[in-house]
């Protein structure tokens, strides 16, 4: 170490040992180990110090990780594949801090799946870290059909041996990847993922198509939807244009077969030429890589991860319903918990192994079980806030089955466009305040009478 450094002042630079960083990434470290992704997870923690949870609501939570997460450093992001484990601690730093910023393990109310779901499918956006790596990961195999003359790109196809016009970087030898590559590239290897299955290769001049193995046409890949015609054809690879010709805008084919077909076969090779016409109805002049799942065709990791997260999702318009900034930031969170059913009522914390009062009857009127239907929809005292509103608008709603279906009969209510926002606002403030008024009676222990007064000041 001694020599090393006399030779580095000799020649005037400095001198480190591994493990280290240049230009913020890691140099040393063992491939997507702990200690590669350790910078990450400090400053994540840094961020979503617990003190931070304890000055700041459900929503203010969700606000600040949001923010944290966009802020993570994308170039770790956007190089390395996150492994499962330090995706998990992360994930699970984040979940702990929107749901309490208590250092015991708090109650998270609701699926972390479901957290991460867009608005108008029940979620509050937060993402994935998976989904976000993998989303900029993918930014690398969208660009390699587009920047051919960048010094990356002919790395990767000297190193590999890739086809130098390919729009994708298909056919690279598995064995001989760099984990860096092969972590990248993976989904290229099948059909079956988010990725292979939205992006689609439209046809220009046919230069830079693969014609029997790229996703240019309806069906993934010819040479498999068709196997029988790919067994009979004379040439097996090659691009579109070896296999046709485009005059006047329109193509026409001469794929050479070995022998004649049978008159069994004949279906299939219709069937195989209506699917080569279809494909060509494009007006592009040159091929294009289009992805499907944005209506400008370009690729960008947030359309990936809205698709990622809304998979097995079920849209509802009273999702749509909640989010529209007519209340505080924290009323809306608490209206979205309220309608999943995950607040704390009575019934909800028995079933989490909370020791509860009064066998979990209900705060309010003490003759039912508090579940978040009863205390918001069912109790008698709720009921009656309800009908006292609604008689000063000279509406009469009947008493409804859950508090989803309550909001969507509210909102279906036919007032003047001067009076829907008012109208609207005050379902928000209504659920909101018997929300308050019942923690008011469990946590202040009120008397009866103490209680009335609360009661008519929110009637």
């Amino acid at each position: 170490m001694i020599v090393l450094q006399h030779w580095a002042t000799i020649i005037g630079c400095s001198s480190d040992v591994l493990p280290t960083s240049y230009l913020g990434l890691p140099l040393g470290c063992p491939r997507n180990s702990l200690a590669l992704w350790k910078p990450i997870i400090d400053k994540l923690s840094l961020r979503l110090a617990g003190w931070k949870g304890k000055c700041l609501s459900l929503a203010g939570r969700i606000t600040l990780a949001k923010s944290v997460l966009n802020n993570l450093p994308v170039y770790f992001l956007s190089l390395f594949q996150l492994p499962s484990k330090v995706a998990d601690i992360l994930n699970s730093a984040i979940a702990k801090f929107i749901w309490g910023p208590e250092k015991t393990r708090p109650i998270q109310w609701v699926k972390w799946e479901s957290i991460c779901r867009p608005k108008s499918s029940g979620g509050v956006e937060i993402v994935d870290l998976k989904v976000k790596n993998r989303s900029l990961l993918n930014k690398w195999v969208v660009r390699f059909g587009s920047e051919q003359n960048q010094l990356w790109h002919r790395v990767i196809v000297d190193k590999y041996g890739l086809d130098r016009t390919s729009l994708l970087p298909t056919g690279y030898n598995n064995t001989r990847s760099s984990w860096l590559w092969k972590n990248i590239a993976c989904p290229l290897e099948n059909q079956s993922n988010l990725l292979t299955q939205n992006l689609r290769l439209e046809l220009g001049d046919g230069n830079r198509i693969n014609f029997w193995e790229d996703f240019w046409t309806e069906v993934p890949s010819l040479k498999d939807a068709f196997p029988r015609m790919f067994s009979v054809a004379v040439k097996k690879c090659g691009k579109v244009v070896e296999f046709g010709c485009k005059a006047d805008g329109v193509w026409s084919w001469n794929i050479e077969l070995r022998r004649p077909l049978f008159t069994w076969e004949r279906e299939v090779w219709d069937c195989f030429r209506s699917t080569l016409d279809r494909a060509t109805k494009g007006l592009c002049s040159s091929d294009a890589l289009v992805w499907k799942a944005d209506v400008s065709g370009v690729y960008n990791p947030k359309s990936f991860c809205l698709i990622a997260s809304s998979q097995g999702a079920n849209t509802e318009r009273v999702w749509n319903l909640i989010w529209q900034n007519i209340a505080p930031p924290k009323v809306e969170a608490f209206l979205w918990r309220a309608i999943l059913g995950r607040i704390p009522t009575l019934s909800e914390l028995a079933k989490r192994g909370v020791s509860v009062q009064n066998s979990g009857m209900c705060v309010l009127c003490s003759t039912e079980v508090e579940s978040v239907s009863h205390l918001f929809c069912h109790c008698v005292f709720a009921w009656k806030v309800w009908q006292r509103w609604c008689n000063y608008w000279n509406i009469s709603l009947p008493m409804p089955e859950n508090l989803n279906l309550f909001e969507a009969s509210w909102d279906a209510q036919v007032l003047k466009p001067s009076s829907k926002p008012v109208w609207r606002m005050a379902f928000y403030e209504l659920v909101f305040g018997l929300n308050v008024v019942g923690q008011i009676r469990v946590f202040q222990s009120l008397s009866s009478y103490d209680f009335q007064i609360c009661v008519v000041w929110l009637l």
